[in-house]
């Protein structure tokens, strides 16, 4: 009978193995059918273009939000959590306390404006201290004039970034007749693919200019306290910072594509590497694991930019040239980053303490943890699967490089 029910499930096993693989087969032949029929349109500007909608809608999203700065605010003596917009600000977690400042009566959040009046340097003091006991009108100045120079800021960026984001798209689709004849037209009055290219080159510079000044600006000319311990940046503020990292990347990326800085073919070759691999494999799992990581640690940079995103190229370039070295040298900074971290987790304080921004964060923190510990595991098992194949580790010559035919450059 043990026998009768151990063969059983070993066929069960066999036949859902053979299940997974012919389901994964038929989204692969379909998403190669989607793929040809987007054949004409130019594949990097096309992403470029996507991702610029993105980051324009991030950017309208955390426009208005009352979340760039946070700080602890005196008013009547009392003392309250401020939660500040780029023109106004809430008192209490949720705005609750702010119908009790003056002129802000049955508001959620009151303007920055009123709040800072004539600019006066005046507050009034307890008796004992002589300490303010009450956020004078030139700390709300500063903080209305920082929030005022960045809005401005961002939308000169804005315009810039909505022109790359359709000028981009529009060469994507250049292979279109309807955009084909658009871009004949430029060109018979003397905008030449060249001028086309710089301009869209040009647009995304501009973008990231504006927006690095933009969180430049705001950071340096907040107020380092509105009354009690020090102002701190907020989610809204690292939205912006992510969208500073993705138009960075897709300018750089537009920029090399447009105007041949790198070989295609490479990139081609590394990506047949990894759509070649067999998906039940510890190899294709690496590969799936390390592109997770690489996405939550760009989100995680609306809480703070890690330097641990160095770890995933540190890795994927092992699975790439197979160099030990590389291998050797992920392990010890990987097992350095996984004991700070552990000192982080047990220093962070209870997830319904915390800000919306900040619970986000330490959820991807917490989930980047857990992945290293996969990285690790799953790596040993890749190195388990190349021992069966026999040799293959690219050693290094007597200068330190290594076999130049081994590696997708």
């Amino acid at each position: 009978m043990a026998e009768t029910a151990g063969n059983s499930t070993a066929r069960i096993m066999e036949e859902g193995k053979v299940f997974a693989l012919e389901t994964y087969h038929k989204l692969e032949d379909e998403a190669k059918k989607k793929l040809e029929a987007l054949s004409t349109l130019d594949r990097i500007p096309f992403f470029v273009g996507i991702t610029g909608v993105l980051i324009n809608l991030l950017l309208l999203l955390s426009w208005f939000d009352v979340g760039w700065s946070k700080g602890f605010g005196l008013y009547n003596g009392e003392a309250f959590e401020v939660h500040a917009s780029l023109g106004s600000v809430m008192f209490g977690p949720k705005g609750e306390y702010t119908k009790y400042v003056s002129g802000c009566e049955g508001k959620v959040s009151c303007s920055l404006s009123v709040l800072a009046g004539e600019c006066s340097t005046e507050a009034s003091t307890y008796v004992a201290t002589l300490k303010p006991s009450e956020t004078s009108e030139a700390i709300w100045c500063q903080l209305r004039n920082a929030g005022g120079a960045t809005n401005g800021l961002m939308w000169l960026g804005f315009l810039p970034g909505l022109l790359a984001t359709i000028i981009t798209g529009l060469y994507s689709a250049k292979e279109i007749p309807k955009v084909a004849e658009w871009f004949a037209i430029a060109e018979s009055n003397g905008v030449t693919l060249q001028y086309q290219k710089i301009g869209m080159c040009v647009s995304w510079a501009t973008l990231c200019l504006f927006m690095f000044v933009a969180m430049i600006t705001y950071a340096s000319q907040i107020p380092d306290s509105l009354g009690i311990g020090p102002v701190i940046l907020e989610g809204s503020y690292g939205v912006l910072r992510l969208c500073f990292l993705l138009s960075a990347m897709c300018g750089a990326l537009l920029t090399t594509n447009l105007f041949e800085l790198w070989n295609p073919v490479n990139v081609s070759e590394a990506w047949a590497e990894f759509a070649e691999t067999e998906l039940f494999t510890a190899k294709k799992a690496l590969y799936l694991v390390l592109m997770v990581q690489a996405v939550l640690y760009l989100l995680l940079s609306v809480q703070v930019v890690a330097w641990e995103v160095l770890l995933v190229f540190i890795c994927g370039y092992y699975l790439d040239a197979k160099v030990t070295n590389l291998m050797l040298l992920y392990l010890v900074l990987v097992g350095v980053s996984i004991l700070l971290d552990l000192i982080s987790i047990c220093y962070m304080p209870a997830f319904s303490d915390m800000s919306s921004v900040d619970a986000f964060g330490n959820t991807i923190f917490i989930i980047i943890f857990l992945l290293k510990f996969c990285t690790v595991g799953i790596i040993y098992l890749y190195e388990k699967e190349c021992e069966k194949e026999g040799p293959y580790v690219t050693q290094l010559d007597d200068n330190g490089h290594a076999d130049e035919d081994d590696i997708a450059e």
